[in-house]
């Protein structure tokens, strides 16, 4: 009898310990998958800002370094392209409306592994491309399904991405665009005319 309690026991013990080990490597997981998000959009929020200060000066980019150091933490002057341009200085009539928190990209290939990603971004960067590779569970506009997505862009400006589509189709005609973000609708982009909204 205190044999078979001491059985019992045991199994009890054994199932305790499988499911603490479960859990631990559910919150690990999940903290690195909220650190490479948070890492991506950060990286999203520096090329927006940037690619802004690069084309209109700082005077024209207020929203987006507010922006960008209140998603980041971090402080847009210590940005390169930050300390060429000074810091913007806010003017009464600008808008406080929220940019969206969506960029566009051109789909190139999907991997099951995050070395494979790095490996292709590489070759699209040696063709000349401008490319970088994310998670796809990591937002809500995607599909969910476990790949790393390997693309080029990104693009700040869905008419920019289309044309660009447009492009890379000739090249490689099963690709189109996307928009990213963690809002629950896709955009898909097939051409200047064929931009498809969806809710999810």
């Amino acid at each position: 009898m205190l044999f078979t309690q001491l059985l019992v026991l045991k199994k009890i013990l054994i199932i305790l310990f499988c499911a603490s080990l479960f859990s631990s490597c559910d919150e690990k997981t999940k903290r690195e998958k909220d650190k490479r998000t948070a890492q991506v959009m950060e990286k999203y929020y520096e090329n927006q800002l940037c690619e802004c200060l690069y084309k209109n000066g700082p005077g024209e980019c207020l929203d987006l370094w507010k922006k960008y150091e209140k998603k980041t933490g971090n402080q847009a002057d210590d940005l390169e392209c930050g300390v060429e341009a000074e810091a913007p200085v806010a003017v009464e009539s600008e808008s406080e409306l929220p940019i969206d928190d969506i960029f566009y990209v051109i789909t190139d290939t999907a991997t099951k592994t995050e070395l494979k990603a790095k490996e292709l971004v590489d070759e699209l960067k040696l063709g000349g491309y401008r490319s970088d590779y994310l998670w796809i569970p990591d937002y809500n506009s995607l599909s969910g399904a476990e790949y790393f997505l390997v693309y080029i862009g990104p693009f700040y400006n869905i008419l920019e991405c289309a044309e660009e589509v447009e492009k890379y189709r000739e090249i490689k005609p099963s690709s189109y665009g996307i928009g990213v973000s963690n809002n629950y609708e896709r955009v898909e982009i097939r051409g200047v005319e064929r931009i498809k909204r969806t809710s999810l």
